[in-house]
């Protein structure tokens, strides 16, 4: 059995508080490197925009806009919105197209017409999105996506969606379209 003494005691202190301090050096080190890489991530995605073709030769665009990397409370939890420039409305039959009607002459046809219209952008949406893989369960239309007002209509997803392990805040989805404003 052997003894140790109080100054072998202390110098395995002092060697073990050392090490510690290495560790913890290190370890602020890693953390640092970590946080620079992400802000370079952050950056290179944060209003970038992605232009590509759909299955179906569809063409488009995808701007995405990224929630601040820190942050928490509603701004933080609030889900995805994404908006739209409109449809082609080429693919989406004359009666049905949706055409201006003051608030108290909305009619049957003209509710008709804005289902229509809803279901193309839910379609080109689907297919954007999927085509850059961003996954979502389910997006809902809201008249009030972007303020209290119906001033910017949009859709909402269930939830916050993300891309590349960046949350997401507004993701803007465009067709293609040449000189005379005509889908591609």
């Amino acid at each position: 059995m052997t003894t140790a003494t109080i100054t072998d005691i202390t110098a395995e202190i002092e060697h073990l508080e050392a090490d510690l301090n290495r560790v913890k050096k290190d370890r602020s080190h890693a953390y640092d490197l970590l946080n620079q890489h992400k802000d370079k991530a952050y950056a290179r995605l944060n209003g970038q925009t992605f232009f590509f073709y759909a299955t179906g030769g569809e063409q488009f665009t995808v701007r995405v806009s990224l929630k601040k990397q820190w942050g928490w409370g509603r701004d933080f939890t609030r889900n995805t919105r994404i908006y739209t420039d409109g449809v082609d409305l080429n693919k989406i039959e004359e009666e049905a197209r949706p055409h201006y009607v003051a608030i108290g002459e909305q009619s049957a046809e003209y509710k008709k017409a804005g289902r229509a219209y809803r279901k193309e952008e839910r379609r080109i949406i689907t297919a954007a999105l999927a085509e850059i893989g961003i996954e979502f369960e389910k997006i809902n239309f809201s008249r009030t996506a972007g303020c209290s007002c119906p001033c910017s209509p949009g859709w909402v997803a269930n939830g916050v969606l993300s891309i590349d392990g960046f949350r997401i805040d507004n993701l803007y989805v465009s067709q293609v379209r040449n000189a005379e404003g005509e889908v591609n």
